[in-house]
């Protein structure tokens, strides 16, 4: 199995040159100090790539990975090569079988779901015999797949399948290139990188015998082959390649299953030199007939991961600032339930995390994860500029950039950034007030530097420690104290309004015996708020809504408590001014009417000192009823008899308390 990946670093020895290297492509730059919880704001260099990775914290490489296997169910049977890269918004991987052939899965839902499995079989034959190499090459819109296999000089083959716009659609173009002049003898594994415009090969024949694929600048061209042997005598049984390009230099590692060994190919500025082979061996006996190696930069370092074969076991390789330097190794044990494993994934980035995929000889797959270390807003983005992020605990953290994922012209750039625990600083908590009332709100520090509230809304100062606010509704206020460059503070303090009032309603005059409804619109309505009207004299409807009726005998002042479940309290009054100066009588009665205030007819004032007479007349002018005494009234009857429908008329002479005399006549319909 093979990878390719770009890196570049600051300041790496070369093993080719006395000379220094040259400073790799800044993708970007940020701050390289910036106080924990303050916005990191990333300024792109870059703006003409065909996808963006970011992670802003990435994983702690040095710690053993989670492992989960994904069981049998992903048309895996007897795999030799997987890859999985990322096409526009999901990842596609392909998986070769010895015996049931192509396989692709789609990850629809996310890179930790299940993928939707599809099967290719031998695609009309184009698809080479005991294929056991991969390779996803992007130019443009296309994605090109590339198979590579056969057991010997005379079927041994090269395989191109062209996808126009996604891997997810059908293959437009499946086209097996042939033995390319006889020079593929049971080739091993495959490598395409891209030199400038040029794209170049590299496989083993036989496990042994090194072969570089010349494509020229057309990816779609049939390249042409140069056996240039067994470099150094290292190979015996090739099962996986690894491509890095670090500043200008260009590295294949190999793995060899039969010497257990790991070896480096080195090929100086140019994939077209002749490369010399350096024998890291069995890394202090790391490793046990391994079958896989993928390779990720950590800014100033690098972390390798072989899994092996027999043992089925994890190792860690580890070069502390150049790839050109022998790395060390350490054993990570069996993760995710590896099973013999056979192949191995390049690295996948997602949402800040990093994942390898394992094929095992059991049929099953693992899923190897590398969790981001979790001290970023968020944990990365494949947007081209980012939302602004910030690091929430101090600490030293690594910003990765990978344009052009999955292209051979990837570029990786990452920088350090020092998160540095900010000084010292005493806030008010969000805090929660009745409406109406006024809190204080305080960003205290020692150091001389000047603080910024805002907004400008109901708020004492703008520039001072200690600010009282009183808002009409709910309002956050910001205070931000710019202690130094990328070390700017900024609070948010909520200050939750609680809407309570009491609204009684406007004061008013009304006629005696009269009634009159209370309270206004202001009052809040709802299940939160409790409702109290007192005094309770002469009111008629309920003490404890928030509008109510009532009919005093004098002028009255009432009041309305109000408070709700967030203890604040409000109180409104009304004042009724009762004039005696009318009669109140109803122009309308049922005598048998089953309202109280309809089966008698009789005056409603409560302010008569003295009722001189109250009196009734038929039409004819005959007296049906009189009286003298306020509370009686006239129940239709005249002599104990009822009296007809119709209209009857009515004469009142009667004192105020306050000595008024009232003297009136008006008419009144008696109903049935």
């Amino acid at each position: 199995m093979k990878r390719y990946l770009f890196l570049t670093a600051l300041g790496i020895a070369s093993f080719f040159s006395n000379q220094a290297q040259p400073i790799p492509d800044t993708l970007f730059t940020i701050p390289d100090t910036i106080c924990a919880g303050n916005l990191v704001t990333p300024e792109v260099r870059v703006t003409d790539g065909q996808n963006y990775d970011w992670k802003f914290c990435s994983p702690p490489y040095s710690l053993p990975p989670g492992g989960t296997n994904l069981g049998t169910d992903l048309g895996v049977f007897t795999p030799t090569d997987v890859v999985i890269n990322r096409d526009t918004d999901f990842f596609v991987g392909w998986v070769i079988n010895k015996t049931e052939g192509l396989v692709r899965w789609n990850f629809r839902n996310g890179i930790e779901a299940l993928p939707i499995i599809r099967t290719y079989g031998d695609l009309d034959g184009t698809l080479p015999v005991n294929a056991n190499g991969l390779e996803l090459i992007k130019k443009g819109d296309k994605w090109y797949l590339f198979v590579i296999g056969g057991d010997d000089a005379n079927n041994s083959t090269l395989a191109r399948y062209t996808f126009d716009n996604t891997m997810k659609l059908e293959m437009s173009d499946s086209l097996n290139l042939g033995g390319l002049n006889g020079l593929l003898n049971n080739p091993k594994k495959l490598f395409i990188g891209r030199e400038g415009d040029n794209y170049i090969g590299y496989t083993f024949n036989n496990g042994r015998n090194l072969v570089r694929l010349d494509f020229g600048n057309d990816i779609t061209d049939t390249p042409t082959a140069t056996v240039l042997g067994n470099i150094g005598g290292l190979f015996t049984n090739v099962t996986a390649i690894e491509g890095i390009r670090e500043g200008d230099n260009w590295h294949l590692f190999v793995t060899d299953r039969a010497s257990n060994k790991l070896v480096k190919l080195t090929f100086g500025t140019s994939l077209y030199n002749m490369p010399f082979a350096i024998d890291y061996n069995r890394m202090n006996n790391e490793l046990n007939y391994p079958h896989g190696i993928a390779i990720v930069q950590d800014c100033m370092e690098y972390y390798g991961y072989v899994i092996n074969n027999v043992g089925s076991h994890l190792s860690t390789l580890y070069w502390d600032e150049s790839v050109a330097d022998t790395p060390t190794a350490w054993n990570n044990g069996n993760i995710g339930l590896m099973k013999q494993p056979t192949a191995m994934t390049q690295f996948v980035s997602d949402s800040g995390n990093m994942y390898l995929f394992v094929t095992n000889s059991d049929s099953t797959v693992t899923r190897i994860k590398f969790d981001n270390c979790g001290s970023a807003s968020y944990p990365g983005s494949n947007e081209m500029i980012p939302p602004p992020f910030t690091f929430n605990t101090p600490g030293n953290y690594n910003v990765y950039l990978t344009i052009d994922q999955g292209t051979p012209n990837a570029r990786t750039y990452c920088q350090p950034i020092v998160v540095v625990a900010p000084p010292d600083v005493q806030y008010s908590n969000d805090t929660l007030i009745c409406k109406g009332d006024t809190i204080r709100l305080h960003t205290l520090y020692s150091e001389p530097v000047p603080i910024r509230w805002s907004p400008d809304y109901n708020i004492s100062s703008l520039d001072e420690k200690l600010v009282d606010v009183w808002p009409s509704f709910t309002t956050t206020y910001t205070s931000t104290v710019p202690f130094y460059e990328n070390c700017v503070l900024v609070k948010d303090i909520k200050v939750t309004v609680s809407q309570i009032a009491a609204d009684a309603g406007a004061d008013r005059t009304i006629s005696d015996g009269s009634d009159v409804m209370i309270g206004g619109p202001m009052t809040p309505v709802g299940t939160a708020y409790t409702y109290n009207w007192f005094p309770t004299d002469y009111i008629t409807g309920s003490y404890s809504t928030n509008i109510t009726t009532a009919k005093p005998g004098q002028s009255i002042t009432y009041y309305l408590e109000v408070s709700n479940t967030d203890g604040c309290y409000a109180i409104d009054s009304v004042i009724v001014t009762v004039n005696c100066d009318n009669i109140t009588l109803p122009n309308a009665f049922v005598p048998e009417g089953k309202g109280p205030r309809t089966a008698m007819f009789g005056l409603m004032n409560l302010q008569f000192q003295k009722l001189n007479s109250f009196t009734i007349y038929n039409r004819w002018g005959e007296v049906v009823f009189t009286t003298t005494d306020p509370t009686k009234g006239w129940n239709g009857t005249s002599g104990g008899k009822d009296l007809p429908m119709g209209v009857y008329v009515w004469e009142v002479d009667a004192f105020c308390i306050d000595g008024y005399r009232i003297r009136k006549q008006g008419n009144v319909t008696l109903l049935k």
